[in-house]
């Protein structure tokens, strides 16, 4: 009728006002159609109202209505508000807006079935409050998970690879993702997958507990091109088994936007492919650091200034974890300035490795306080943060 087609070009026309195109609004609809019979002013500008009060703005809420149009068919005082009551008792207030944001299918949970049994099986774990909070504000989904057919099949599979209940709580409170991954394709197919690399159990288990995140990349994708990557470039099977324990993160980077330029520019400065896998078994990590702001500058400085050798890098790589700026450079310069820069007496790694105590009494041979004078001096004349 006349009246039901004017009644429904002003929700239209309400929700564009809200920001929403019409192609929106139609994705809304087929998601769930049932929104178009509530009263505009009694019940959709009311739950607006409310999710405004949340400290969500327009754009917040246009993106919230289109991935969850389902919201707007929930009552207000049996579900919206008793859902941010729930989250507000459990610690979460003004975060209670950045969970919303990620994760506005909350509304569509139950507090007794779903919200309840999540929290209190991350208790029963031996989080605490804080934990749980800061677990809830990063991954909301994970309150979407079943407590007793999900969440707890995943800490049962850690616990049958020997992993203690306090590691546990340590990997979930350093990515709780772990949890929301699926068991079988994410989890146990990479364990098999590393084991059959040849890693043992206790390697395995330090890669879960120091980079859970690993288990969220693709084995296609991320992993086997990475592997082969290395392959290539001469590393073998018992080197893998060093290196992927103590440089996860390298599985994290793109081999053409990230590794290949880094390779390429230790290649092109003189150092063979053996010394790059001698950097990779020894300190993988060097490999992630950014090439253009620390790898490039602080390799530079330490073979043209400091006048290590590619050799000296490449058994100590740790070299490249010291700042340029605030630990290799002042301390060359003090060096120089005093003439104790004969590098057959004084190594790069002696110069970087003791602290400031260590480094005045036995390499610079000066006393404590003229060096932190020059240290001083050096940083404010280079505007370097204390």
């Amino acid at each position: 009728s006349l009246s039901v087609k004017n009644t429904l070009k002003l929700k239209i026309k309400y929700f564009q006002s809200l920001g929403l195109s019409k192609e929106e609004i139609t994705s809304m609809i087929i998601k769930c159609h049932s929104f178009l019979s509530l009263n505009t002013k009694s019940n959709l500008r009311s739950k607006i109202k409310f999710l405004k009060s949340l400290s969500l703005n327009n754009k917040d809420i246009k993106n919230i209505l289109y991935d969850s149009p389902k919201i707007l068919t929930f009552s207000l005082e049996n579900k919206l508000i008793p859902t941010i009551k729930y989250l507000r008792s459990i610690g979460i207030n003004q975060e209670v807006t950045k969970i919303i944001r990620k994760h506005p299918r909350i509304f569509s949970l139950n507090i007794k079935k779903n919200l309840e049994p999540s929290v209190k099986f991350l208790q029963d774990i031996g989080l605490s409050e804080n934990d749980i909070k800061k677990i809830i504000i990063s991954m909301p989904t994970i309150l979407s998970l079943s407590s007793q057919n999900n969440l707890k099949q995943k800490v049962d599979f850690l616990s049958s690879l020997s992993i203690e209940r306090e590691e546990i709580k340590k990997i979930l409170k350093r990515n709780s993702t772990l949890l929301t991954l699926n068991l079988k394709d994410n989890i146990k197919d990479k364990v098999q997958f590393f084991q059959n690399l040849g890693l043992c159990q206790e390697d395995i288990v330090k890669l879960i507990v120091r980079n859970p995140g690993i288990f969220g990349l693709s084995l296609e994708n991320n992993i086997i091109p990475t592997l082969i990557f290395f392959q290539n470039l001469g590393v073998s099977k018992d080197e893998f088994k060093i290196i992927i324990p103590k440089g996860p993160n390298l599985f994290n980077l793109s081999i053409e936007r990230n590794l290949q330029p880094k390779v390429n520019f230790l290649l092109s400065i003189g150092f063979s492919q053996d010394d790059i896998i001698k950097i990779l078994t020894n300190f993988p990590i060097a490999l992630t650091y950014n090439l253009d702001d620390n790898l490039k500058p602080t390799i530079v400085y330490l073979i043209e200034d400091c006048q290590s050798t590619h050799k000296e890098i490449a058994k100590m790589p740790q070299l490249l974890s010291y700042s340029l700026e605030s630990r290799i450079k002042p301390r060359h310069l003090f060096l120089n300035s005093i003439g104790r820069n004969d590098e057959e007496t004084i190594k790069v790694s002696r110069m970087l490795y003791p602290g400031d105590k260590l480094f005045a009494k036995i390499v610079a041979m000066k006393p404590l306080k003229e060096w932190l004078e020059f240290k001083k001096e050096y940083f404010e004349n280079n505007r370097i943060p204390t």
